[in-house]
């Protein structure tokens, strides 16, 4: 069975599972369909509400905000359905949720995505997935009726336990999407979806606020305080522009320092190699083994500040010379802690020629003072040069590499992981890979690495919606 197939029944089912709650739902009280459709407006239920709380949740739901380092988007849309579970009963709720996520049109990437313009699939499981997850989040708000009427503390409580259970169901059924179409492992996806948590309870209790504005005034006031939403998305939304602007510019950055150095292309990715197997090997978890990553293919960013009749030099460098390469390290961190996604690279930048006796640069830390990560992208780093021909000398053999990294463990590597690296990692190698397929690591194929990398997209699909937000 093929992963197309797969997918289309796995989204059949997710909306037959969405169907059997409507209707279940609309089965516990015989009246819903006369308060839907009431043109009372003493009612608390009369379609001029749905309508209101429809066109709520579209603007919510189109008025998104795309974090540049997750790629994960976020919106107000859950104060807009926390409020309507609590002033009216789950089917309305699954009703506006089906209809907000069916008519919403985004922006991505400069371009309004809409209706007519998305895959037929990626609308049936959106528009299935969050009128699920927001069903079943307005069926334990619903418990609040238990408790006797108005007790915000109660309505809180279940707001916060629906909302959780709601993100919980919507990982799974999303995390089981991408499994079938891409592969990728549950964990990955859970720490992708989980940075939002916070965000999506923060936003959802705002939706209690909006009850009480409900009760205490008319409904057309809820779009006065509706603004100030949107106002703070707005706010968000250029702050989170500057940050991919911040990236946007690294990225050239890289490019340019590519074209002038022509070693850097492959050395980059040679150390990235290197550090991510150590770095597994030494058995740190995913998400620092991603950092890693990220700061080997970015470790030599800093050399754009460098002159380029040094850079290129073709023979030893005079001391000064040195001394001026030697702040590369200091440039890039500086570069790259310009832009917050990337503050743990730019410390592990620092710190990458930073060696174990306290005489490296450009602080002189030591021993535990050093990162794990940059002692990692230390090691890396020096193998890759030792076993690479430069102008003014030719490389090491391994066993010759080998022996200079058991020479120098405990004065300027760490003892710890030179071993690792060394019964880990090197050892390891295939006798006939026993040095990295250069053409592999040319700069076309780093360069498009990294931009990927600067850029730490989420492992997920851009056109999945995740509760309150989209991914």
């Amino acid at each position: 069975m093929n992963k197309r197939l797969k997918q289309n029944i796995y989204i059949f089912i997710i909306m037959i599972l969405a169907l059997s709650l409507f209707i279940i739902t609309f089965n516990t009280d015989a009246d819903l369909y006369s308060m839907i459709f009431s043109l009372d407006i003493d009612n608390p239920i009369n379609i001029y509400s749905v309508l209101f709380w429809t066109l709520l949740a579209i603007i919510a739901e189109t008025f998104l905000i795309i974090s540049p380092s997750s790629g994960v988007a976020t919106s107000v849309a859950p104060a807009i359905y926390i409020y309507i579970m609590i002033v009216s009963n789950p089917f309305i709720v699954m009703i506006v949720a089906l209809i907000g996520s069916i008519l919403r049109f985004p922006e991505y990437d400069g371009e309004r995505k809409h209706i007519f313009n998305t895959k037929k699939s990626t609308t049936f499981f959106n528009a299935a997935n969050l009128t699920l997850t927001f069903g079943i989040c307005a069926w334990i708000v619903n418990l609040r009726n238990s408790f006797g009427d108005n007790n915000y503390i109660v309505i809180g409580l279940l707001s916060v336990i629906g909302l959780l259970v709601a993100e919980f169901v919507n990982f799974i059924l999303v995390s089981i999407l991408i499994r079938i179409t891409q592969g990728v492992q549950a964990i990955h996806i859970f720490r992708s979806m989980i940075k939002t948590f916070p965000s999506t309870i923060a936003i959802g209790m705002l939706g209690i606020f909006l009850v009480f504005v409900h009760n205490e005034y008319e409904m057309i006031i809820i779009l006065i305080f509706f603004i100030p939403l949107l106002l703070a998305r707005y706010s968000f939304k250029l702050y989170f522009e500057s940050q991919r602007m911040a990236l946007d510019t690294i990225h050239a950055l890289n490019e340019a320092l590519h074209a002038k150095d022509a070693y850097t292309g492959g050395h980059t990715g040679r150390v990235e190699q290197y550090s991510v197997n150590l770095a597994k090997a030494y058995g740190l978890s995913y998400s620092d083994v991603e950092i890693i990553r990220t700061a080997a293919l970015l470790h030599d960013i800093g050399k754009i500040g460098i002159p380029d009749e040094i850079l290129n030099k073709p023979g030893r460098l005079t001391r000064s010379e040195f001394e001026l390469i030697q702040e590369h390290s200091t440039i890039g961190a500086k570069i790259l802690g310009n832009v917050n996604s990337l503050k743990k690279v730019s410390n592990i930048i620092v710190q990458h020629h930073e060696r174990y006796d306290g005489s490296g640069y450009p602080n002189g830390l030591k021993e535990n003072e050093i990162s794990i990560e940059a002692a990692i992208l230390m090691i890396s780093d020096s193998y890759d040069a030792m076993t690479t021909d430069r102008p003014y000398r030719n490389a090491l053999t391994k066993t010759k590499a080998i022996s200079e990294l058991e020479k120098c463990s405990g004065t300027q590597f760490n003892p710890v992981l030179a071993r690792v690296f060394i019964d880990g990692v090197l050892s390891k190698e295939e006798s006939h890979n026993e040095k990295l397929n250069k053409e592999e690591f040319s700069d076309k194929n780093i360069l498009i690495k990294t931009k990927e990398i600067v850029e730490a997209n989420s492992d997920l699909p851009q056109d999945i919606m995740k509760v309150g937000t989209k991914i």
